[in-house]
């Protein structure tokens, strides 16, 4: 029997799972990354982690098929990292790194590429997929005709970086302004929340809290919370809006919703599902809403099938 790692690197923590060969998930785990931490620390933390779980479980190196990892910016298809801006990496090759530093074969793509590849491995009935995560931002992935599309240099399915608000004045962490990662990610909801709270004089439970994260917004809007629901109905316009381009161009036949849109439930799905259908092109119209089977976990499995594939060819 062989073995492999996916790995997901997160903004705050590192999800780690370990792989049989036959794609079965035999154990997961998580490390904290301390606030103090340099990223560049990162792939020496992802090295000692292997190394000291292989020498736990009493697992040699040729054993291993190899680690995957996913990455909250754009890879090219040969490591090449393009300036991951939310942890503040310029360009380098991370297969090349990560694997001097392990002696195992690496491969790794964009963290929503990697939940793509994940659902889709696990939805057989699906051939053109579009995957729409809300993280720490929001990402996305696209499957077409079975393939995963990875773009020139590790671009595409962008989903968070297409614009949708040309009045926007404040710029996004990409540098442009108005792309919709800016309202459908956690910081842009606590954004569009606290616009509404300047703008409007609607009653809401936020008025009485001077510092709230999204998820309080979310949890006002599930109680009825009038300017909460606001937020949130705004928030899936735009996902719907950016949604509906992706169309234009993929043609999919499923629309799968990730991250934390998971958690939010039956209302994400309606609400996003609503606003596409009010934008999109007629030949899209037939397009299948779902929720990501995997949760969480599509990212480490969909990390663990990249590097099985490569190291099958």
């Amino acid at each position: 029997m062989r073995y492999g790692f996916g790995v997901d690197i997160l903004g705050t923590h590192i999800r780690f799972g370990f792989f049989e060969e036959t794609g079965k998930l035999v154990e997961k785990w998580e490390l904290e990354l301390p606030g103090f931490w340099d990223n560049s620390q990162i792939l020496p933390a992802i090295a000692k982690e292997v190394e000291q779980y292989l020498s736990r479980k009493g697992i040699f190196e040729d054993e291993i098929i190899g680690i995957g990892v996913g990455i909250p910016g754009p890879v090219s298809s040969t490591g090449v990292v393009n300036k991951c801006v939310n942890l503040s990496w310029g360009v380098f090759n991370i297969d090349r790194a990560l694997s001097g530093l392990t002696g195992l074969h690496v491969k790794s793509s964009n963290t929503a590429n990697l939940s793509t590849l994940g659902e889709y491995w696990h939805d057989s009935t699906s051939r053109n997929m579009v995957f729409m995560a809300m993280n720490s931002g929001l990402g996305g992935g696209i499957v077409c005709e079975g393939t995963l599309v990875n773009g020139a240099s590790g671009g595409a399915g962008e989903i968070g970086h297409i614009i949708v608000n040309r009045e926007e004045t404040e710029a996004c962490t990409c540098g442009k302004y108005g792309c919709v990662e800016q309202y459908c990610s956690p910081p842009g909801i606590v954004r569009v929340a606290r616009r509404q709270l300047i703008a409007t004089r609607t009653p809401s439970v936020l008025r009485n809290r001077r510092i709230f994260d999204f998820r309080e917004v979310l949890k006002a809007a599930a109680a009825g919370d009038k300017l909460a629901r606001d937020v949130m109905n705004q928030v899936y316009d735009y996902a719907g809006q950016a949604l509906a381009a992706v169309c234009c161009v993929t043609n999919p036949d499923t629309i799968v919703l990730g991250g934390e849109f998971c958690r939010i439930g039956q209302p994400a799905l309606n609400g996003i599902s609503w606003s596409f259908h009010k934008y999109v092109f007629h030949a899209n119209e037939t397009v299948r809403f779902r929720f990501a089977d995997l949760g969480m976990d599509s990212t480490i499995y969909g990390a663990f099938k990249l590097v099985y594939d490569s190291f099958a060819e």
